[in-house]
């Protein structure tokens, strides 16, 4: 691939990670550039990114997101067990009981906390998911985006950024203010897809998600890992997820088969009450889908990566 420099736009001039200036084109729907240096792969921005008008009802109601569903009429949580075994990760580092969730959205995954005795404060940029958790869920939900004296210094035992750091300007100014807002000791949880990473892409070239100006950074688990270890976290825990149906419309071919698959296993995560056969049919995709995040996570494939990163070092 030839180094790219485009005219049209306004890349960033040094990588967000190693400062390396030189980059590649990677074959992707949109303009996406990957460092030379050290592969951190990521869109050109614009003037538009990070606005509360890209965040509006109608993208909430569109959107798929990990902490809710919603089926035309009525809002609901889901995958609550995934959510139960990371906030379970969380709790060894509960001390003052606050906990911080970043982009919490309409707040389920806060409710969530709330029931297992965390203090849940939330930070939203969209001003109706700031209104719905406020008004539906009574959650304490700040409209904006986190800056350094969002909170006070060492205000949280822990902090959840689930799906955001791929969607903000500068990922390194975002974890330097989570690092001022959690305890020394504290850690970070943060989740965000890894497209490029994908067995769909590396298979087939075939890009699942969103693009600019939604994303503008798409992260492997180095990437991120050496973001975390220069803003001073310790990276305590890794893994990725892979999405059972993605994994077999790649490996198929069969896109038909691959959406069909995708809305049974929704259906089969959201169902409450279940028959025998329903509960089995759950178990069964759960050890799969266990067993394929395994050797996904030894592999560095999947469709999402889970970090977890400890508070307590010195910046680098």
């Amino acid at each position: 691939m030839e180094t790219v420099v485009n005219k049209n736009v306004r890349p960033k001039v040094r990588c967000e990670v190693c400062g390396s200036s030189k980059h590649t084109l990677v074959p992707a729907p949109w303009q996406i550039l990957r460092c030379s240096g050290c592969g951190l792969t990521f869109a050109p921005q614009s003037e538009t990114e990070d606005s509360p008008d890209l965040y509006d009802e109608a993208f909430t109601q569109a959107s798929k997101h990990p902490t809710y569903i919603f089926d035309g009429e009525n809002y609901a949580a889901r995958a609550t067990e995934v959510w139960s075994k990371h906030l379970a990760k969380l709790g060894p580092y509960r001390e003052t009981g606050r906990i911080l969730d970043i982009g919490c959205s309409l707040g389920f995954l806060l409710r969530q906390a709330q029931e297992l005795d965390w203090e849940p404060y939330g930070i939203e940029v969209s001003p109706y998911a700031v209104q719905y958790a406020r008004e539906k869920l009574g959650l304490n939900v700040q409209q904006g985006i986190l800056e350094e004296d969002s909170y006070p210094a060492g205000f949280f035992d822990a902090v959840i950024c689930s799906h955001v750091m791929e969607h903000v300007p500068s990922p390194r100014m975002l974890l330097r203010s989570i690092r001022n807002i959690l305890r020394p000791g504290g850690v970070v949880l943060i989740c965000v897809p890894t497209q490029f990473a994908s067995v769909s892409y590396r298979l087939l070239r075939r890009v699942r998600g969103e693009g600019p100006p939604l994303h503008l950074y798409f992260f492997s688990r180095s990437t991120l890992s050496a973001l975390l270890g220069q803003e001073g976290f310790r990276v305590v825990d890794s893994e990725m997820n892979t999405e059972l149906a993605h994994l077999v419309g790649a490996l198929t071919r069969n896109k038909t088969l691959e959406n069909k698959l995708e809305d049974q296993s929704e259906q089969i995560v959201s169902q409450r009450s279940q028959s025998t056969k329903q509960h089995a049919r759950k178990v069964g995709v759960k050890v799969v889908k266990t067993l394929v995040n395994r050797i996904g996570t030894l592999l560095d494939f999947g469709d999402e990566l889970i970090i977890y990163g400890e508070s307590g070092n010195s910046p680098v």
